[in-house]
């Protein structure tokens, strides 16, 4: 449990920060550095990434939060061979719940990632979005959907009687690609978790 967070970006990009940061941990049996089966817990309150300051939903997430489960065991080692081999043996985070705050956005949900052959993550969670209604148009007036797709969105909302600021609505979260995506609106890029250039012990 730790306040005042500071992230260095390897790319050189202004650091990410967060008000405060929260871990637990419970390892499953068996070596590596993460077991096979080990449950965690993470949440950061406050989290500012930069890159998103003129983004459709600004540079800050009051909460994120999940509850993971390990699948496949993170061998020990340099962490760049780890994440390969963990990955390359079909290695997957379970999501088992999870929660986020970013502007007009609020969904909670669960699903599970991987890495790609770039350690992005790429993944799914089916998500409940509260207040979708007004992301929409926050995505709409940023460029991100175009008048064709704010009217297909809005007919799909309309038909299931969700209309209004309160609109709540199941849909995928999904990241793949070097992207990520709330339903067809696509909230940015995602990059590699580690850099790729990261040298070998």
């Amino acid at each position: 449990d730790a306040g005042g967070v500071t992230i260095s970006n390897p790319c050189g990009d202004d650091p990410i920060t967060a008000g405060r940061f929260q871990f637990r941990a419970n390892f499953g049996p068996g070596d590596g550095l993460v077991p096979d089966g080990s449950q965690m817990s993470v949440r950061f309150d406050n989290l500012v990434l930069p890159a998103h300051t003129r983004g459709p939903l600004g540079n800050t997430l009051s909460l994120v939060q999940a509850n993971l489960e390990m699948l496949r065991t993170l061998p020990t080692g340099d962490l760049t061979g780890a994440l390969e081999e963990w990955r390359d043996a079909q290695g997957a985070v379970r999501i088992l719940q999870s929660q986020m705050r970013w502007g007009t956005l609020d969904f909670s949900g669960r699903g599970g990632f991987t890495l790609d052959d770039q350690m992005r993550p790429r993944g799914s969670v089916d998500a409940l979005i509260r207040g979708y209604a007004t992301t929409v148009e926050a995505f709409h007036a940023a460029g991100r959907l175009d008048d064709d797709e704010l009217r297909s969105v809005n007919a799909m909302l309309s038909f299931l009687g969700q209309v209004g600021a309160n609109t709540s609505v199941g849909l995928p979260v999904r990241a793949g690609e070097g992207l990520i995506f709330v339903g067809p609106a696509s909230l940015g890029t995602i990059g590699p978790i580690i850099p790729m250039s990261l040298p070998v012990n």
